[in-house]
């Protein structure tokens, strides 16, 4: 089950990364450059590497 949902992770990696304005982060997973937002009621938890310079950029709500 777990290189299943691997192999569509990765997939899902390679079709959101080709879109470099898209600013959402899809469910499943994946990168982005732009600012994280929150989209409907779900609760969702995101683990961000950021350089000590840019960590006034972030805030949780």
């Amino acid at each position: 089950m777990e290189q299943k949902l691997s192999s569509i992770t990765k997939k899902k990696r390679n079709l959101f990364n080709t879109d470099t304005n898209n600013k959402l982060v899809p469910c499943t997973g994946g990168f982005t450059n732009h600012t994280l937002e929150c989209v409907g009621t779900d609760r969702l938890c995101f683990r961000v590497r950021l350089k000590k310079k840019y960590f006034e950029l972030y805030r949780v709500n």
